[in-house]
């Protein structure tokens, strides 16, 4: 599990998001978030809300 190597480096908790197959469908999104970014000149992105102390 990549996790604890994600906390080593960023110093931040990991969040396991589950299986890594829907990473597929998923990756096209980096796409189109820096294609928004770049040609409307903002920092959009993804936020996932309610993940509280072990939730």
């Amino acid at each position: 599990m990549a996790v604890e190597p994600a906390r080593t480096v960023t110093g931040r908790a990991g969040v396991d998001a589950g299986a890594l197959r829907p990473a597929r469908q998923l990756e096209p999104l980096t796409a189109v978030l820096t294609g928004v970014n770049k040609r409307d000149k903002v920092r959009s992105g993804v936020r996932v809300a309610g993940l509280g102390p072990g939730g």
